[in-house]
């Protein structure tokens, strides 16, 4: 069902050249009144307990304003260290360009800058996810502080 009267055209590809090595590959293009494309490639390696991948990201047109770009590095591991623990942290390097200067690319990140995130998960019973996380975002922008924030996040399946 379409909620608009944009139509999205996208296309993914993923390869997995050996046991536990995966690459993806994504895209895809809007029109209204500027094109807004978005592309994904991301290569991750699983072993055991233990993942970890790199990803980059562009967005050109964000929301199909001219000029509103995002594009990002992200690096991310995790450990399991039991059956209900493991460990995870991530990296990522945001860069935005808009023409009024007011993106905001999340709920603490607002310009350009450094994401820090680090944490564990504890599943103390099948369905139940329970993780403690922090959040360091360093802004390019060096007359800005360092900002930072802790969280209790859950997930529920059934």
């Amino acid at each position: 069902v379409e909620v608009d009267s944009i139509f999205k055209t996208t296309f993914g590809m993923t390869f997995r050249p050996f046991n536990g090595f995966i690459i993806r590959g994504y895209s895809d293009i809007m029109k209204k009144d500027y094109t807004q494309t978005s592309l994904a490639l991301m290569a991750g390696y699983s072993v055991k307990k233990f993942r970890a991948g790199i990803e980059y990201n562009l967005q050109t047109n964000k929301d199909m304003i001219d000029g509103n770009d995002l594009s990002g590095i992200s690096v991310y591991a995790s450990q399991g260290l039991s059956e209900k623990f493991s460990i995870f942290a991530r990296y990522d390097y945001l860069e935005a360009t808009s023409p009024d200067n007011a993106m905001e690319a999340g709920d603490i990140i607002e310009k350009d800058g450094q994401l820090f995130i680090a944490g564990f998960d504890y599943t103390p019973l099948k369905g139940l996810k329970i993780a403690p996380s922090y959040f360091g975002y360093a802004p390019k922008d060096k007359s800005q502080s360092f900002t930072s924030k802790f969280g209790l996040y859950f997930e529920i399946r059934y």
